[in-house]
């Protein structure tokens, strides 16, 4: 497939890149909700559980 470069005017291109944003931000809340509905709520409970109840190294922590 080719490549296709065009010059847009600043106020043009700062539209287009906003659109994209919008338009990633409804895809992933899509994408989200359709991985959400094949879930399952007790497979996942079960794989919480066989992690162990432990505080975090000292080294896995975020400084804030």
């Amino acid at each position: 497939m080719g490549k296709l470069s065009i010059r847009l005017s600043n106020s043009l291109d700062n539209r287009v890149r906003r659109l994209a944003e919008k338009v990633s931000t409804l895809m992933t809340g899509d994408y989200l909700a359709e991985r959400a509905a094949r879930g399952d709520r007790k497979l996942f409970e079960a794989a919480l559980r066989r992690i162990p109840d432990v505080e975090p190294r000292e080294d896995d922590f975020i400084q804030v």
